[in-house]
């Protein structure tokens, strides 16, 4: 049950004019307010921005619980709209790439994102991020949806396009499968591991 000091400050954000500025909230409260938000104003998403890559962790876990996305295992449901879009693990201008996980849990989270375009019946979905991951240039919406390659059961394609469009998207091509953003052939079969049904 609600308490009357919640419901008191969601009225007042409800009925703000600009931003408003909550302060002493401890633990799952957090994580509690951001829930009862989400079930009030309804948005099209819900971004958390956390301090730290390590606080975001029990954020999940409490935003996973409040909402009902725990599965009897204790385990976030894989079907569920909450993800976390983490940082670059690597600095902006280092030699190195990220490690693959990494971008493609950060994939994952903005092909969520694009499809509330395309289907405004699902769920709205929830994302936790640290501050740090926010500093990173994304694609554009319209990039993104033009690298978006839809294949349905049944329908006859042309291998080698095919494998050229995932190339042109950035899948790497492997001899086999392994990890996501991964696209490999025999014969004519195409396997292909997308980034957004990575999990996580």
């Amino acid at each position: 049950m609600m308490s009357r000091e919640l419901k008191d400050l969601l009225s007042q954000i409800a009925g703000r004019e600009g931003p408003v500025t909550v302060s002493g909230l401890r633990g799952s409260a957090r994580a509690l307010l951001a829930t009862e938000l989400l079930a009030e104003e309804k948005p099209d998403a819900l971004l958390f921005v956390t301090a730290s890559s390590k606080d975001g962790d029990p954020v999940r876990d409490d935003l996973a619980s409040f909402l009902g996305y725990v599965q009897p295992s204790g385990e976030v449901a894989p079907d569920a709209p909450l993800r976390v879009f983490p940082r670059y693990d690597v600095a902006p201008y280092d030699r190195f790439s990220p490690q693959s996980f990494v971008t493609a849990a950060r994939t994952e989270v903005l092909h969520r994102l694009l499809a509330t375009q395309t289907e405004p019946s699902a769920p709205a979905p929830v994302i936790v991020a640290p501050f740090t991951a926010l500093f990173s240039k994304v694609p554009a919406r319209e990039v993104l949806a033009s690298r978006t390659v839809a294949v349905a059961t049944g329908q006859e394609l042309d291998r080698d396009e095919l494998l050229r469009r995932f190339v042109d998207a950035g899948y790497a091509r492997q001899p086999v499968v392994e990890d996501a953003g991964d696209v490999a052939a025999r014969g004519g079969i195409v396997d292909v591991f997308p980034p957004h049904r990575g999990g996580g």
